[in-house]
């Protein structure tokens, strides 16, 4: 019977493919929308969702499985705590935007734009930092040092 931390190792190498396979396509996707082809943004929406909980659950296994004493081990788990600090403010961020879409103040275009950039950035960064932690994940993954 294999031990807690190894079907924790286990876990961890599964929910990084599928983070890293659902954060390439949702930001491959995103990016087509924002070019103008208006096909997949449903699609995206979706896939956005998705790639949010594998972002999150690839975050508790690196927890869980992290040896913090390793210099690859801490190196893993600051981007860890900087990413769920970005991605509280992200989630704020897009909030923010949803806010002035639909109060009824009176919008200048300066403040929309404003608003609308900040929204992508965010987008764009849950993405590229759950891509840049799966990516990271998977480099040092053959290397037993760095977990537990």
């Amino acid at each position: 019977m294999e031990s807690k931390n190894e079907l924790l190792k286990k876990g961890l190498e599964i929910i990084t493919y599928v983070a890293l396979v659902i954060n390439a396509v949702a930001l491959g996707l995103s990016i087509i929308v924002d070019i103008g082809v208006p096909f997949g943004s449903v699609l995206g929406g979706y896939l956005f969702f998705i790639a949010l909980c594998a972002n999150i659950a690839s975050l508790f296994f690196n927890f869980a499985t992290l040896n913090r004493t390793d210099e690859k081990g801490k190196l893993l788990k600051r981007l860890c705590y900087i990413f769920l600090i970005f991605f509280f403010f992200a989630l704020y961020l897009m909030l923010y935007k949803q806010f002035i879409f639909i109060s009824q103040m009176d919008l200048t275009d300066i403040s929309y734009l404003t608003s609308d950039i900040l929204q992508k950035f965010t987008y764009f960064g849950i993405l590229g930092f759950g891509l840049a932690l799966a990516l990271l994940d998977l480099k040092y993954l053959s290397r037993p040092e760095t977990w537990l």
